[in-house]
């Protein structure tokens, strides 16, 4: 079952690419032929890279900053204006799948942690830190260096307030503005 699924997904997604890419070409040697072309060699990638970025482009729909430990959540961004309740839900599931894949897949004395999670066209990048974890749901295909944008961010998040990240017990005035 999980092969025959597989083979659909891939299929379809094979198709989409195709559409997107054929797309693109269909506009010739016109200028936005040459709009692209500039755009590449200035970033210094192929015209297909471009190309295929164009095709399904990236947007960040949502980011959670989640305490490591408890899955309690710190901070969200809300643009489509979820309920509180759902997320914290949101906040504990993320958590708790985290420690299944690490209890069900982890080798004794290996470290290791989930850092994606695919469903159909998002993408769950989990970066972890020492107190807190953010989760970003993405969109398209993610930029080359947000991964490491992202590490850098929870870097600077723990640099700057890792103890009250710790110590928080969800009394929200006892947190920084990470918003």
């Amino acid at each position: 079952i999980i092969g025959v699924v597989g083979q659909r997904a891939i299929t379809q997604f094979t198709r989409e690419m195709h559409r997107n890419i054929d797309s693109r070409f269909q506009g010739g040697f016109g200028p936005r032929y040459f709009l692209r072309l500039f755009r590449a060699r200035l970033r210094g990638v192929s015209t297909t890279d471009i190309m295929v970025l164009e095709g399904f482009p990236f947007q960040i729909s949502q980011i959670f900053v989640i305490q490591r430990d408890s899955g309690l959540l710190l901070a969200h961004n809300d643009p489509d204006g979820i309920e509180e309740g759902d997320l914290d839900l949101i906040g504990g599931m993320l958590t708790a799948i985290r420690d299944f894949v690490q209890d069900s897949f982890g080798q004794e004395g290996q470290v290791g942690q989930l850092d994606q999670v695919q469903w159909g066209d998002q993408s769950i990048i989990i970066q972890d830190g020492p107190a807190a974890y953010v989760a970003v749901v993405i969109e398209g295909i993610e930029p080359q260096g947000f991964h490491a944008n992202l590490q850098e961010f929870v870097f600077q998040l723990h640099s700057r307030h890792e103890k009250i990240l710790r110590d928080y017990e969800g009394d929200e005035n006892s947190l920084p503005n990470l918003q």
